[in-house]
């Protein structure tokens, strides 16, 4: 009997487990797109038919006798596959995301937050309010565009069968999608390639902790070298007397203490998981050649954008074709906005890096000291503008609000109301962004996709005002060129590396540079442009003020890949797109190993083998390569071992975090000639060697208390992980 009972307990407990995994999965699977079969819309928003077919990788081929059409059929394809990820993302632009899931501790390797503390960010920032401006330069076709994409959205919407299963779960029923939608997604998007005003914040900290002439040995500016994109052989400009101050200090450190800087930092962070462009290092290449450089005697363009993977993916790939071949354009668009960001059409294609521009002032306010509504600008006493807010926020039971009041100044909106009682003594610190400034970028990306030839491609490009980015492009007739469009300020004291006092007036932006004096190649007579975030012109030589934050590595890579050979095909360039010799380690390797042949322990075993083991790398980033897993981390402990005896631990993680030292960084390790080598907490003067060699020996015993003695399991891959995840599935 009790054998009898056994057995009916087991096959009663798998047919409810079955059942309960195939009621999961059906209920998981309800939400899915259908991508067969045929949708009427019978409210007079889709003009002709449309039709959608799917190749074998699930990209959207789109084919209507209009372009309106055509983005309506988008915004309908945007949000079968992707409507939870663009109401999340709206939700978030425009601070409400405590209305989706309530207020909870938000952590990330940039720092400490709240969700509510993020959506009183973006209140502050007003996205939304950003947005509203920036529709009313539109034009009357690209508000049409716009309409027929939103209409497609919310058609999906209305008459879905059923939707995501997160709705379901989070008990949350999606708002049809409007215009402003669209262009604040956008202002946001331009927002997540804008980080300089942290910088700014780290570098004052490093003043403070360390003195004015240490915190700018920590934190310089970028190496004023190339490889540049516009190399000064191809192309010369004046600098008009520009001076750059070696060491400027606008306001003391002492003005804002750490504890307001460090919640600043924190606020803004990227939430983990989420698909969307924003609070993250983040790079990407892109090169052209000219027809005299490849086999088939016409350009080639190559574009591999280094955003943040996720899952879904921050792009979407689409093909968008009008009967009349007024538009036929396959490329990259991201949901929730209709337009091509990245790709080609039938006669020109075009590609994106950012260009780090400084396009972010942080501008440090007085306040009347009998009235604190008002701040002081130039000749007297102003008043703050203010706007109210009322935040949402889920509870277990219903919703509570919160109230919150913006202000504003001349300069900007200002950032640490958001922070509560840890700025109650703080000056107010506002900020000016070109983003807050409207421009026409939806009419820009539109125009791009349907370009003719290279000169409607700049036409296009002039209508963007963020982001600032690298734009390559190549057409049909042969032309191949460069321009670095947008906003960029026009600073007269400052050079955007440190806040700055706004009660003087002083330090007011006096517009932005002039387009017609942008960076920018039509032709090169070498035949090659090579954007990857590196710098553009050797910033003493230009007029204005581009950034002073660059990458240097990538493009020193792709020079060299585009000077092994005399022409090129396609498929060498997709070769190139998954090169992964590192130059770092190719120049610093033999430094490290230098260092540890005249300062290393000796009987160290472990350190010894694990010398001998980089002395054979080939400075390929394999994900089998030894070298690559001992060079990275040594690498990183010894960044550590020099900076943590003077600079505190907070900040530093900040900056390791952030990423921004290595070029000054590695210039040192090279020389060795930097104050930091010495540890403060010896007696003993320390140099580079003994900083080095410390850090192979540490690496190695590190890597070893990961994987074990055997070095032939020390793998970069095993290191360097990418971990997908959906934003939800690591919270309550």
């Amino acid at each position: 009997m009790l054998g009898k009972i056994i057995k009916i307990l087991v096959v009663a407990i798998f047919v409810v487990s079955l059942i309960i995994y195939i009621g999961v999965q059906m209920f998981m699977r309800g939400g899915l797109p259908e991508y067969s079969g045929k949708v009427t819309v019978d409210d007079g928003t889709l003009g002709a038919d449309v039709r959608v077919i799917r190749d074998k990788y699930g990209v959207p081929h789109i084919t209507g006798e209009t372009e309106k059409d055509v983005y309506f059929a988008l915004g309908y394809v945007h949000a079968q596959e992707r409507l939870f990820q663009m109401v999340l993302t709206r939700l978030v632009v425009q601070g409400r995301l405590c209305e989706l899931v309530g207020d909870a501790p938000l952590s990330s390797s940039f720092g400490h937050a709240t969700i509510l503390a993020q959506d009183r960010f973006n209140r502050i920032i007003g996205f939304k309010q950003l947005a509203k401006a920036g529709g009313k330069l539109m034009s009357p076709e690209t508000v049409s565009l716009l309409d027929s994409y939103t209409a497609g959205v919310n058609t999906y919407i209305k008459t879905a069968k059923k939707l995501p299963p997160e709705f379901t779960l989070l008990g949350y029923e999606p708002e049809p999608w409007t215009r402003e939608d669209t262009i604040s997604l956008g202002r946001f998007m331009a927002w997540g390639l804008s980080s300089n005003w942290k910088r700014e914040l780290y570098r004052l900290a490093a003043i403070g902790e360390l003195g004015l002439e240490r915190g700018w040995e920590f934190l310089p500016r970028y190496p004023d070298h190339g490889p540049y994109i516009i190399e000064p052989d191809v192309k010369k400009y004046d600098p008009r007397g520009k001076t750059i101050r070696k060491n400027p200090l606008p306001v003391p450190p002492e003005t804002l203490k750490w504890p307001v800087i460090k919640a600043l930092l924190d606020v803004d962070i990227p939430i983990e998981g989420l698909p969307i462009m924003r609070g993250t290092d983040i790079a990407s290449n892109s090169w052209v050649v000219s027809g005299a450089h490849s086999r088939s005697g016409a350009p080639i363009l190559a574009n591999d954008p280094h955003l943040v993977h996720t899952l879904p993916s921050v792009f979407f790939q689409a093909h968008l074709k009008t009967t009349d071949g007024a538009l036929d354009a396959i490329g990259v668009t991201f949901p929730g906005i209709p337009c091509m960001m990245l790709g080609h059409n039938r006669n020109v294609a075009w590609s994106a890096t950012t260009t780090r521009a400084d396009t972010q002032d942080l501008f440090v306010e007085r306040v009347n000291p009998d009235n604190p509504d008002q701040y002081f600008y130039m000749n007297g006493w102003r008043d703050f503008d203010k706007r109210d807010e009322v935040i949402k926020i889920k509870t277990d039971d219903g919703y509570r609000e919160e109230k919150l009041v913006v202000r504003s100044t001349i300069h900007g909106p200002v950032l640490n109301d958001v922070l509560g009682v840890v700025a109650e003594n703080a000056p107010p610190v506002a900020l000016r962004w070109t983003g807050q400034s409207p421009s026409q970028d939806l009419d820009g990306f539109f125009a791009m996709a349907r370009s003719k030839n290279a000169a409607d491609y700049r036409n296009a490009v002039a209508y963007i005002g963020v982001p600032v980015q690298n734009w390559v492009y190549a057409d049909r007739e042969g032309n191949i060129g460069y321009i670095a469009s947008g906003y960029y300020p026009l600073r007269t004291r400052s050079d955007g590396t440190l806040p700055v006092p706004g009660w003087s007036g002083f330090y007011d932006w006096r517009g932005f540079v002039p387009y017609s004096e942008l960076p920018r190649l039509e032709n090169p007579s070498n035949g090659i442009i090579i954007t990857a975030n590196n710098a553009v012109v050797p910033e003493k030589d230009y007029p204005f003020i581009v950034s002073f934050s660059y990458k240097y590595y990538r493009a020193l890579r792709i020079k060299e890949l585009l000077a092994s050979k005399e022409k090129f095909t396609a498929d060498d360039m997709r070769k190139f797109q998954v090169d992964h010799l590192t130059k770092q380690g190719e120049r610093l390797t033999p430094v490290f190993l230098t260092a540890f042949e005249n300062a290393g322990d000796k009987n160290d075993n472990l350190a010894v083998e694990a010398a001998k083991a980089l002395s054979k790398w080939d400075f390929q980033a394999a994900p089998d390569s030894v070298g690559a897993a001992i060079f990275h981390t040594a690498y990183a402990e010894a960044v550590k071992l020099m900076y943590s005896d003077d600079v505190s631990r907070p900040l530093l993680s900040y900056i390791l975090g952030a990423s921004g030292i290595e070029p000054a960084l590695d210039i040192a390790f090279e020389t060795g000639e930097n104050s930091f080598f010495d540890k403060s907490d010896t007696e003993k003067k320390e140099t580079r060697d003994d900083i080095l060699a410390e850090a192979v020996s540490v690496a190695a015993h590190r890597l070893a208390k990961r994987f074990g003695n055997n070095l032939k399991k020390w793998k970069w891959g095993k290191i360097h992980i990418l971990r997908l995840a959906h934003p939800f599935s690591n919270r309550k």
